[in-house]
């Protein structure tokens, strides 16, 4: 199905002030009120917002046509360290940027009322540039800190029109609910809207709210979508990763990271080592464009050892998996990173992004169980993973539980997810 908003909500907001400009007010608490009509002015201030000068030198209001993989400029500002402001006032998209609000699937169900059937919106993004081209899918983000919190985004309406109801709908294994109370006029509006998802014996539920009622508390920040994660419906492709580590200074020997992957020629799976990075500031950054993967570390995905639930599209495709290693300054092995969220090893539930090279382009779906009585161990799958050319992060809901005295694990890939960070999940520091 088509999800109410191209990009899921982003929250993870650093410090930061705005306002918001109505036809007939200018709000204190950063915010407008559904009844002031569409904004004429965007007033941002980005704390510290002259750390990004080395990557961003203009903003843009831009709207897409993902239909047609077309995009078209409404206005667009220098960065200034962070200050910028849009004049909104002469700001039109045309009606092949936008799409029917009657068509949409959260909103095919009776249960949903819709002032104007004919009236059409689309979502537009301030993106960040760097000497005339994106800066890594650069989005300056309204919202606030907490993970599933509220956030501010910007709706265009080419007329007046109101959106009442609870929509629901399901894609592969995902059922997503949707509350709507909006109350949009023609041109650019503020909605509101909140996140959250759960999973359960691998089915995950998604809830998600949007309002046009103002939120206080919401604040900018700039996040660099195309570095450790891509926002793409086609594939999460990843260009960059510049990883910042949970309570890094605890590990204060650890000096390098290395992008580490396996030997898959007769089964001997010994690491090859892809790309080293220095560990400082609480961190490390890869160049995945700069790194090649060998032949014996990729392995063909329709193999045996494949289950038969799953479906792939392009049987040729080969992958190789990878792993982030940690090291002394004597090159001693000290630590391994994982990419997740609320991870720790041997939790029993949590979020995890894995990072995959494929030779080209390949979907995978299916749903099923794998028995080891080996091991007396059950793994449920759920897939849905569209992968592109080159690198992908891909995510996932897992958890463990025992059942009939069998180790249970589930394993579920969902959309994008944000507040993940690398996490040192084993280590001889």
């Amino acid at each position: 199905m088509k999800k109410f908003f191209v990009n899921n909500l982003i929250i993870a907001a650093l410090a930061a002030s705005a306002v918001f400009t109505s036809c007939d007010k200018d709000p204190k608490d950063g915010g407008v009120t559904a009844a002031s009509g569409a904004i004429s002015e965007i007033r941002v201030a980005i704390e510290n917002g002259a750390s990004y000068n080395s990557r961003i030198d203009v903003v843009k209001l831009v709207c897409y046509n993902y239909d047609e993989d077309d995009e078209i400029v409404l206005a667009s500002t220098a960065y200034n360290s962070g200050n910028f402001t849009f004049d909104l006032t002469n700001v039109t998209v045309p009606d092949n940027y936008l799409s029917t609000l009657s068509e949409e699937d959260w909103f095919s169900g009776k249960s949903v009322k819709i002032s104007d059937k004919s009236a059409k919106w689309g979502r537009v993004y301030i993106c960040g540039y760097k000497n005339g081209e994106e800066s890594h899918n650069a989005r300056i983000i309204y919202g606030r800190e907490n993970e599933g919190d509220w956030e501010g985004f910007f709706m265009y309406t080419n007329k007046d029109v109101t959106v009442f109801g609870t929509g629901t709908g399901t894609e592969g294994n995902t059922t997503y609910t949707g509350v709507f109370s909006l109350n949009m006029k023609k041109g650019l509006n503020i909605v509101y809207g909140t996140y959250s998802s759960t999973e359960k014996n691998g089915k995950v539920t998604d809830n998600e709210t949007y309002s046009t009622n103002p939120v206080s508390g919401l604040k900018w920040k700039v996040d660099f979508m195309g570095e450790n994660g891509g926002d793409d419906d086609n594939g999460n492709i990843v260009t960059e990763i510049i990883a910042t580590v949970e309570n890094a200074s605890k590990y204060s020997n650890v000096t390098m990271v290395k992008i580490m992957s396996y030997d898959m020629s007769y089964d001997s799976y010994d690491e090859v080592e892809l790309a080293t990075a220095d560990f400082k500031d609480g961190g490390f950054t890869f160049d995945l464009t700069k790194i090649t993967v060998p032949e014996e570390c990729m392995y063909t995905i329709d193999n045996e050892d494949m289950p038969s639930f799953i479906t792939v599209s392009n049987k040729n495709a080969k992958l190789a998996d990878i792993s982030f290693s940690g090291y002394d300054n004597s090159g001693n092995f000290t630590c391994f990173f994982y990419y997740g969220k609320k991870y720790i090893y041997g939790v029993s539930s949590g979020y995890e992004g894995m990072y995959i090279y494929s030779d080209s382009d390949v979907n995978v779906s299916g749903s099923g169980k794998i028995t080891d009585e080996e091991y007396d161990e059950e793994v449920n799958l759920n897939y849905s993973v569209k992968l592109k050319k080159g690198w992908n992060l891909v995510y996932f809901i897992y958890s463990e539980t025992t059942r009939g005295g069998k180790d249970v694990r589930n394993y579920t890939n969902v959309k994008l997810v944000f507040g993940f960070q690398f996490i040192i999940t084993f280590s001889k520091v």
